[in-house]
């Protein structure tokens, strides 16, 4: 069976870079993308299972990523990161179909937990 994979679009490596560290440790394939028009670009040749990404990103934002995501592929999870707190953003991308939504400094091991919970779901 091959490995879950996951995109991570964030324009802060800082964000980015540990938290693909991270999901690459725990066995993930994981790639990353520094803006959204990289990360949708991405995630059209990857197809992975699960895309983090955050909101505020030059070219295409996180809402417009997400948006794009759910129209092309409805079944994949999404989870958004946002270093702005709850910008009004939590409810909106719930409802555009985002599974969950955490506030920067990500704490790495909700995330983790999150994402495992939504694989468990969707395998079980």
């Amino acid at each position: 069976m091959s490995p879950v994979k996951i995109l991570v679009i964030d324009d802060e490596d800082s964000v980015r870079i540990p938290l693909m560290k991270l999901l690459s440790l725990e066995g993930y394939e994981v790639s990353g993308a520094v803006n959204g028009a990289e990360g949708l670009d991405a995630f059209k040749q990857l197809a992975p299972q699960v895309v983090v990404s955050d909101i505020r990103m030059p070219i295409f934002d996180g809402i417009e990523v997400l948006t794009r995501i759910m129209e092309s592929a409805p079944a994949t999870i999404v989870i958004m990161i946002t270093g702005y707190g709850d910008d009004g953003f939590h409810d909106l991308v719930l409802k555009l179909g985002a599974r969950d939504y955490f506030e920067k400094p990500v704490a790495y091991e909700e995330l983790l937990s999150a994402i495992k919970d939504e694989l468990g779901s969707v395998d079980g």
